[in-house]
This record gives C-alpha cells, sequence and structure tokens, in this order.
C-alpha cells in the first residue's frame, strides 16, 4: 500500500511538472510572438509603455528619459500612454510594474521582460489554491486552482505578458496566501511565535505592492481587510497591528516617493486631473465643521454641512472615477460576465446557493464563519469593482463588440477568480452523488477536458481579439517598422493616430489629435531642422486635400513616400512652396 500510495504522488508531481511546462508555453503564446527580431512590438499603447520603461529602469535605474523636444511641443512629444513633465517622459500608469520586473531584468537581463508574467501564472494558481484551502475542502481548493488555471480570462491576459493585470491579482493571491496561513495568536505561552510574526509582515509587504501595481484598487483593498480584521484579529496584540501597517506601507511609500519625482506630486499617476488633486479643502471643510459644532452656532451648521459635501466631492474621483450608473454597468457586466462567459453562468449561481447553505450550516454546527464571510467579502467586491469599472464607457475596439481583449475582462479577472469556489463545489457536490459505479472520476475529468477545450477556443481563435488574431496583428507592425525605419531618419518624427506602437521607441512619436490640432507644434520642430512624417490611412488625393485644408496655413504639406501596408501611407512633411490663406 505505500508503494501504491508514494507511486501515485510521483506520478501526481510529475503530472503536475508537465502541466506547468506546457501551460508555461500556452501562456507566452504572445511574448515568443512579439520577441521576435529585428523589432520587439507589442499589441496596445499601455503594454509598450511598461515594456520600455520596466527596460528602461533594468538599463538605467530611471523610469523616465529625457526629451529636448518636449519644450518646443508643449510637452506633447509622446507615444500614448506616457505624458511629458519638465522635460522628462514618463510613465502614464501606476510605477509598480516598471520597478519590479525591470529589478528582475537586472538580475537575468531584458531578454526575460515578456516572459515573466507567463512564468508568474504558472504559479499564481497554487497560491490561490492555498488562500482558498484555508476556507474550502482540498478538493474544492484544488478544482477551484485548476479551474483558474484555464479560464479564458486568465489565459488570455496570462499571455498579455506587460498588462498589469495577472501581476496584480498574483501579489494579492500571494498576500492573502500568506495572511491566512496564520494559524493561531501571534502571542501566546508568554511568548512571540515569530513565524506567524514573519506571515504578518510578508503578507501585508505583498500587499502594499499589489497596490503599487495597482493603485486604483486601495478603494476596495483597504474596506476589505478592515471587513476581515473585524472576524480574525481580535485576540492578536496591538502591536501586531504596527508591523501588518509597516510591511503594507513600506512598498506603497517607495511609490509615492516615485511619483513625487515623476510627476511633483506623490498622490499623482501621471491620469488627467489626478496631478493636480489636493486634500487642502477636504481638510478645511472639516475644519470648519468642527468649528461651528464647538461653538454651538447652529446657525451656520447647515453651511458647515455644504462646506463639507463640496470638501469631499473631490474624493469621488478616487472613489468613483467613472461616476456611478446601476444602468449602464449592470449592462456591462451582463456583457462581459454573464454572456462572454455564459457557459459559468448556472454552475457559479447553483455553486453559490450550495456555498452559502454549507457556510451557514457551519456557522450553526462547529461555530466557523469562515465560509461565510468569504461569500460577504466576494459580494462586496463584486458590486464595487462592477460599479467602479462598470460605470466606465470605453471602447476597445471600432466594432464596440464586446470580446474577451476588452478592458472590462481585464479589470474583472479577480471577480472571475472569486466565483471559482462556487463553480468547484457544485463539482464536488455533483461528484459525491453521482451513481455511476467508476464513472465518477471520468465524468469529473471529462467536464474539465471540455471545459479546457472551450477555453481554447475562446483564447485563441473565436474572435478579432484572440490571441492567434493578435499575433498576426504582432507580426504585421513588425514588418511596418522595418518598411517604415527604412524611409525615416534616426531623429525623424512620426506622427500618427493610433499606430505609435508600430515604431517607438526606435523613432520618435506624436500622437495626432482630432482636426489636426497637433499642426502648431510640428511646425514648431520643422523650425528646429526635425524630420516629420505623417503615417495615416489617407490616399494621395486625401493627403492633398489635408495639406491644403489644414497644413498650408502653417507652411508646410505633406509628400508622399509609400504605401506600407495596403491601405496605410507615409508622407514626409516638407515646406510648402505656396502656402495657401
Amino acid at each position: 500500500m505505500g508503494y501504491k500510495t508514494g507511486g501515485c504522488k510521483w506520478l501526481l508531481a510529475g503530472g503536475i511538472a508537465i502541466s506547468m511546462v506546457v501551460f508555461f508555453f500556452l501562456y507566452s503564446f504572445l511574448s515568443f510572438t512579439s520577441s521576435n527580431e529585428p523589432s520587439i512590438r507589442l499589441n496596445s499603447p499601455d503594454e509598450t509603455a511598461n515594456y520600455f520603461f520596466s527596460r528602461l529602469f533594468a538599463t538605467t535605474g530611471d523610469v523616465r528619459y529625457p526629451e529636448e523636444l518636449l519644450s518646443a511641443t508643449d510637452q506633447f512629444l509622446h507615444p500614448r500612454s506616457m505624458l511629458g513633465v519638465n522635460g522628462y517622459v514618463v510613465p502614464v500608469s501606476f510605477v509598480g510594474m516598471p520597478y519590479l520586473y525591470g529589478s528582475v531584468a537586472k538580475l537575468f537581463g531584458v531578454n526575460v521582460l515578456l516572459f515573466i508574467t507567463p512564468l508568474l501564472a504558472i504559479f499564481i494558481p497554487f497560491l490561490f489554491y492555498l488562500f482558498l484551502r484555508s476556507m474550502f475542502s482540498l478538493r474544492v481548493a484544488g478544482i477551484a486552482a485548476l479551474l483558474l488555471a484555464i479560464h479564458p480570462a486568465y489565459w488570455y491576459f496570462a499571455n498579455r505578458a506587460m498588462m498589469h493585470n495577472v501581476l496584480f491579482f498574483g501579489l494579492l493571491a500571494a498576500a492573502f496566501a500568506a495572511l491566512t496561513r496564520i494559524r493561531g495568536p501571534l502571542y501566546t505561552a508568554g511568548r512571540i511565535v515569530g513565524k506567524r510574526v514573519a506571515l504578518v509582515f510578508v503578507g501585508a509587504s505583498l500587499l502594499g505592492a499589489s497596490l503599487t501595481v495597482r493603485v486604483s484598487e486601495i478603494v476596495w483593498v483597504i474596506p476589505l481587510l478592515l471587513l476581515i480584521a473585524l472576524f480574525f484579529w481580535r485576540k492578536n496584540p496591538w502591536w501586531a497591528v504596527f508591523i501588518f501597517i509597516f510591511g503594507f506601507a513600506a512598498p506603497l511609500t517607495l511609490a509615492f516617493i516615485s511619483n513625487a519625482r515623476l510627476y511633483g506630486n506623490p498622490a499623482s499617476f501621471g491620469y488627467h486631473g489626478y496631478e493636480v488633486f489636493s486634500f487642502t479643502p477636504t481638510l478645511d471643510a472639516i475644519d470648519a465643521a468642527s468649528a461651528a459644532v464647538r461653538a454651538e452656532d447652529y446657525s451656520s451648521l447647515g453651511n458647515a454641512v455644504d462646506e463639507l459635501y463640496y470638501g469631499f466631492a473631490p474624493l469621488w474621483k478616487y472613489l468613483l472615477p467613472f461616476g456611478y450608473d446601476p444602468e449602464i454597468f449592470s449592462a456591462h457586466f451582463t456583457e462581459y460576465f454573464a454572456k462572454l462567459f455564459q457557459w459559468l453562468v448556472l454552475p457559479i449561481a447553483l455553486g453559490t446557493l450550495l456555498l452559502i447553505r454549507k457556510g451557514l450550516f457551519h456557522i450553526v454546527t462547529v461555530k466557523d464563519h469562515r465560509l461565510v464571510v468569504y461569500v460577504i467579502c466576494s459580494s462586496l467586491i463584486f458590486f464595487w469593482m462592477t460599479a467602479y469599472y462598470g460605470s466606465w464607457v470605453v471602447q476597445d475596439n471600432i466594432t464596440n463588440i464586446p470580446t474577451i481583449g476588452n478592458s472590462y475582462v481585464r479589470y474583472w479577472l479577480l471577480l472571475y477568480a472569486l466565483a471559482l469556489p462556487g463553480v468547484a463545489t457544485l463539482f464536488v457536490w455533483a461528484y459525491d452523488r453521482a451513481r455511476w459505479f467508476g464513472l465518477q472520476r471520468l465524468a469529473l475529468v471529462g467536464a474539465l477536458a471540455a471545459v479546457t477545450i472551450y477555453s481554447f477556443d475562446a483564447t485563441f481563435l473565436r474572435s478579432n481579439d484572440s490571441l492567434v488574431a493578435i499575433a498576426a496583428s504582432i507580426r504585421d507592425s513588425q514588418q511596418k517598422f522595418i518598411t517604415v525605419r527604412a524611409l525615416t531618419e534616426e531623429d525623424a518624427v512620426i506622427v500618427s493616430q493610433r499606430s505609435d506602437k508600430n515604431f517607438f521607441p526606435e523613432r520618435r512619436v506624436m500622437e495626432s489629435v482630432e482636426d489636426f490640432g497637433e499642426t502648431p507644434l510640428v511646425r514648431a520642430m520643422l523650425d528646429k531642422g526635425v524630420p516629420v512624417y505623417y503615417y495615416g490611412l489617407w490616399e494621395q488625393d486625401d493627403a492633398a486635400y489635408i495639406s491644403k485644408r489644414y497644413f498650408s496655413p502653417y507652411g508646410f504639406g505633406l509628400e508622399f513616400r509609400a504605401s506600407v501596408a495596403g491601405n496605410e501611407y507615409l508622407y514626409r512633411v516638407i515646406p510648402a512652396l505656396i502656402p495657401d490663406s
């Protein structure tokens, strides 16, 4: 029996190891495509920026670079997802990813950058398992972790190697895996339990690090921690709070210091409007209301309430930056949660009901609140994140058809994961009640195989945002870059509406805005002797009209240089011989 048990363990370990290798390559599909020489192209401006600044930090120790033409172009000479600030180009994002990935690349070389996320992605389900194991049975936790590994949203964004979302989720899973491993008080029998104290510090530090990757999630992470503290931290000494706060604050403090250096304000992340935020009006409003209460000047109390309302109003752009519209966010949730992965909706609903019933049974029989706490916390996170991101109307593709590559899917990656224990609970419930002799395991394996096939189809093949379609787009971008690089000078600037990711960083780029509002800046670059090109969809007749309508008042026009990709064209900006008025 011992031999058989040992053999089964080795067989299981071998199967897991082989699966990890297979999934690493599946998660790296786009990374291998993007890393083809002679150019590394990525599919979005956010990914391009994260890769560029991670590489920059690895090679120079900085996450900004000087651009001498910024002053002449009103700080506008930069790709999308970047920003010009005081002569430097900086990220428009959260700085945690460039620092973390850049640090890894310092040790192992910049060639690893596109493979860090796929590598993390094969370990995150194990961390998710450890977290769930503190509340659920081995079978439920194991099946939920396996479902995470093959979930289309997770599979897809594990391939989007320079997006924040899988990294954020991984750090969050690691943090809660550490915190939920704390079994018992930190101080017992007259001594400090060092292992438990270390887990508090490690978990808090990982949680803080996750927020440096996506600081916007702090609006629900902090309330969640306070809620959990009410249930689990009552028996711990007061000094444990300071250990947790210190670990939690350390990485965030570094991020805020970096923000102050990059943007001039520790509370800024480069996004429009955030850099001008100040707590002064809020503090003044609190002070005015307090003074009215202390003075018992109840006649002015109404004014004090009004001041409080307007004083706290700026905070709403952090708490709900996209507003609050139940009709909009419910429609988005329906499209991107219920319909996009509709095969999971019924299992989630039935499994969650089973989970609630089991949690209530545990409360009554063994005074165990953990399952109910999980359901409550998950429900609150569901509502908040649905309202937070769902109220934002974003169009990621021209057709506006819901696809797996849409921003809502990556923003709600955590929600998909939190729903999986319900699905796993249903699987286990059905397995235990199956009456087919010897077919239970076959049925379970068959169900998981069907889910895997469906996920592969949804991730790799189904839409114009599928991984196969993106890989083709990346190869097209690489060819466009090779063609344009041969036709332009090294110090050239290429102006385009959405093609900056094709040419940066080998060529400087500028975004073309509505009605060619950048034309005064183009004139300024020409005056400095900088070669400027336009890249767009206009045929030569259209380019002639654009030159006459928009450019001739500034003394320049467009000269055709090449057809780059069928209906995409490159034009050189040249001085107009006879400017039209």
